[in-house]
């Protein structure tokens, strides 16, 4: 079964003119609970200053992407996949701002969870510093170990990939090595599988 997340929707439709994309995951597996060890936690401490980056990045996730992913980050079970935990937010940031920027469809495992939809580009919509602070965000919030992501790293992965008016694949974004950080940014640590 097919559902459409409402706030891509209507925040994508409301963007003036952009193709109103459909944010869908349908997880394949059965009601499998969450493992135990991915559990919110709070948001990282910089969140207390309302100028911070990652302030400004909780605020557009809690208005875009949390009624998909979940305040929690824990996502809805077999529909949205989670962040928290996930190898996808904690390894490298390339990959994810590729996600981000491009959008993603098709397959894809997240921990032992199969899901199968679309995530929005928000390339279009967003600037560099946007998608920087809310990949910031949840790459500290929810127990996530990974680091900042930097503007400079989201232009040099916008640059890179100019030219490309699709979203990936969980496969191309997996032949990106998990190590790969765009310049701009400290190395990454890769995240083991679940």
């Amino acid at each position: 079964m097919r559902t459409i997340c409402p706030s891509a929707v209507i925040a994508l439709s409301l963007l003036g003119g952009l193709p109103v994309a459909t944010a869908v995951y349908s997880q394949s597996a059965s009601d499998t609970p969450r493992p135990a060890a991915v559990q919110p936690s709070a948001p990282p401490a910089a969140a207390d200053n309302p100028e911070s980056p990652v302030e400004r990045g909780r605020k557009f996730y809690l208005s875009n992407c949390a009624v998909c992913h979940q305040p929690s980050g824990l996502g809805i079970p077999n529909q949205y996949p989670p962040l928290a935990g996930s190898s996808f937010v904690n390894g490298s940031p390339k990959r994810l701002a590729m996600i981000i920027l491009h959008g993603l469809q098709g397959p894809l495992t997240v921990g032992e969870h199969k899901f199968n939809g679309a995530q929005p580009a928000w390339g279009k919509a967003l600037d560099d510093r946007r998608i920087a602070e809310v990949l910031t965000y949840i790459r500290q919030a929810w127990g996530n170990k990974g680091g900042p992501v930097t503007e400079k790293q989201i232009a040099s992965v916008r640059e890179e990939f100019k030219g490309r008016d699709e979203p990936w694949s969980s496969q191309d974004i997996l032949a990106v090595p998990d190590t790969a950080v765009p310049p701009g940014g400290e190395q990454a640590t890769p995240t083991p599988q679940r």
